[in-house]
């Protein structure tokens, strides 16, 4: 039932028009942003001797760049697709319609993160353009590249879980893409408080719970053990509440 569902979802969001919308803007913005870096970097360097240019200077100004407004750019993009994933089913009163039949919480909840993560990493996906566009103009070493969009790859999927868990608890699309938007931003911002204690423990536990933390290390090609852990220990727990609320419902009618 998990695929059937996910092939519902991702059907109803490619007959609509901001499905569309949504691709040529990202493109667009993408598009405009890589190459205003690109030009930076030429400007910047135009008095730098060839064999005084390194791959990392490259890399630093234009990359790590683009993939962090990247990653700007899907705080507003994910609450937009994943506002509806529950909140909507409330609206229109069909969520019940989907446990009548063999759909139980955990295929329901699943099928929403899959399908949204689908329609998320599709837009990521077009940033293609850039690694051809590297090649062309000679650049051979794409492995920043590869690591940054690996990096944004694992902040999307946990972007998703906090959107689908937002809007299991939500019974409004607005008010599910508002505290989508909120709950990632607060992610962000455990970074900014890394210096209100002077406790050490404190704060490594501070710097390990931040999505920025970990999109940094790995964004820099650095992808240990431990960010490996946090981004699936992240998406499970978000996703295992999200279930677990959804079974309440059995409680609650009782």
């Amino acid at each position: 039932m998990i695929d059937t569902i996910i092939k519902k979802e991702l059907k109803q969001f490619y007959r609509t028009p901001l499905a569309y919308i949504l691709f040529a803007l990202f493109i667009l913005a993408t598009g405009w942003m890589f190459f205003n870096f690109l030009v930076t970097y030429v400007q910047s360097t135009s008095h730098i001797p060839v064999h005084k240019r390194t791959i990392l200077d490259f890399h630093t100004t234009v990359i790590f760049k683009l993939f962090g407004n990247i990653n700007l750019l899907f705080l507003f993009i994910t609450p937009l697709i994943t506002m509806k994933a529950i909140s909507f089913e409330k609206e229109n009163n069909t969520l019940e319609l989907y446990f009548r039949s063999t759909v139980n919480e955990s295929s329901l909840v699943i099928s929403k993160f899959l399908s949204s993560s689908i329609i998320c990493l599709s837009l990521l996906c077009s940033t293609f353009f850039v690694a051809i566009v590297l090649r062309i103009i000679g650049i051979e070493d794409l492995t920043f590249y590869f690591s940054s969009f690996l990096a944004m790859s694992l902040n999307i999927l946990c972007y998703v879980a906090i959107g689908i868990f937002c809007s299991v608890f939500s019974s409004t699309q607005i008010t599910s893409g508002v505290f989508t938007f909120v709950g990632i931003l607060s992610f962000w911002l455990l970074s900014w408080g890394l210096n209100i204690s002077t406790n050490y423990f404190l704060m490594k536990n501070i710097e390990y719970l931040s999505l920025m933390t970990h999109f940094e290390k790995v964004l820099h090609g650095v992808f240990s053990l431990s960010d490996l852990i946090y981004y699936l220990s992240f998406i499970f727990v978000f996703i295992y509440i999200s279930i677990k609320v959804i079974e309440s419902r059995k409680w609650r009618a009782i």
